[in-house]
């Protein structure tokens, strides 16, 4: 059995402390609302939560560096959304919206209508 420690010990040795990870998350006028680590289950109930607000939310993902994921919880933490999407914005390798398939859309929309 690997000790955690020792695992996160080896993970460092081999990739870096560095190594990028994958977050999603929901940003409203006000900032990022909701910001967690990627997940099937994450990505499913934020795409769910999107399509409820109707517009007034996106859903996005970043991929980004342990210390850069440190700065935005800390300023989610500390109760300021827009700073907390400022900093993702600047320190994120890669980010976008998650932007429901057009394709899937359009066979949904079939299906209501025959």
């Amino acid at each position: 059995m690997i000790v955690s420690s020792h695992f996160d010990f080896l993970c460092d040795l081999w990739y870096g402390s560095d190594m990028l990870k994958a977050y999603l998350g929901i940003v409203s006028h006000s900032g990022i609302e909701l910001f967690c680590p990627e997940d099937p289950v994450t990505a499913k109930f934020l795409e769910r939560r999107v399509r409820r607000e109707r517009g007034r939310t996106a859903g996005f993902w970043s991929v980004l560096s342990h210390e850069a994921v440190e700065l935005v919880e800390a300023a989610l933490g500390q109760g300021l959304p827009r700073l907390a999407l400022d900093l993702l914005q600047q320190q994120a390798h890669d980010y976008g919206f998650v932007v429901p398939d057009r394709e899937a859309a359009r066979v949904r929309l079939a299906r209501r209508r025959g």
